[in-house]
């Protein structure tokens, strides 16, 4: 039987959520480099500007980015404080 502590899977999981950081991360990079502004300027121009449906497109999936990551980091402080239970 294998043993692994809750340290490990701490550990296991703290690197999981750090990848999925990393890739959010990079995804938002890339829309603040395609517009040259940080999300919150864009949203205030897209509300100003006529109807441009890849821009319509690439906000809805970079305010989904902000939230996964912002739900990411609120994860890894959870797992930080060992605010997290083992089930099964």
């Amino acid at each position: 039987m294998l043993t692994i502590s809750r340290e490990q899977i701490q550990n296991m999981i703290r690197l999981e959520l750090l990848a999925q950081q990393r890739e959010i991360a990079e995804q938002i990079a890339a829309f603040e480099k395609k517009y040259h502004c940080t999300f919150n300027e864009f949203e205030k121009n897209l509300n100003v500007e006529s109807e441009n449906f890849e821009h319509w497109d690439d906000y809805m999936e970079w305010k989904a980015a902000m939230k996964v990551q912002a739900k990411l980091a609120k994860d890894l402080t959870e797992l930080q404080y060992g605010n997290f239970k083992i089930t099964g």
